[in-house]
């Protein structure tokens, strides 16, 4: 938690768009949303969860305490911090802690081993499916694309 509230914290240090009163705001307020979460699991849903962040960005402009341009780039900031929670591998991690606590370490290493391999089977189908520029499923040659005379360089016209 404490690692969570220093990433936040140094998110909005380094955004100069903010006055002091504002991040301070934004740090009580992220304090106490962290304090009031039931168990870390869900707080990681939540946090992954973008609708609660623009809700309570909305609300923050909606009572005059940012203006528009300032919760625009709190909720582009915020975006960019939970970016990694939206990745494959922190989603099977967060379902793997919580099976780990809910079913037992047996059960939870079952569950992950099978999500890698399904992991695995479903990259190496789509290395082995070549993607084509048109919907026919043909790749097109090399040599069709570099004589193309769409993508040719074009001279400036020669002076009279």
């Amino acid at each position: 938690m404490n690692d969570l509230i220093a990433q936040f914290t140094s998110a909005l240090d380094e955004d100069p768009s903010l006055d002091p009163e504002t991040k301070a705001f934004l740090r009580e307020q992220f304090g106490l949303a962290l304090d009031d979460a039931p168990d870390g699991l869900d707080l990681l849903e939540q946090l992954g969860n973008r609708g609660i962040w623009v809700e309570a960005v909305q609300s923050m402009q909606d009572s005059g305490a940012i203006a528009e341009n300032e919760a625009n780039d709190l909720v582009r900031q915020l975006e960019q911090a939970i970016a990694p929670l939206q990745s494959r591998e922190s989603k099977l991690a967060i379902e793997f802690s919580r099976r780990m606590q809910s079913d037992g370490e047996d059960a939870a290493l079952e569950w992950f081993r099978a999500q890698v391999a399904q992991g695995e089977a479903e990259a190496a189908q789509k290395a082995a499916t070549p993607t084509a520029a048109s919907g026919d499923g043909v790749l097109p040659l090399r040599t069709e694309i570099t004589q193309s005379r769409s993508r040719r360089l074009r001279a400036p016209p020669r002076p009279r």
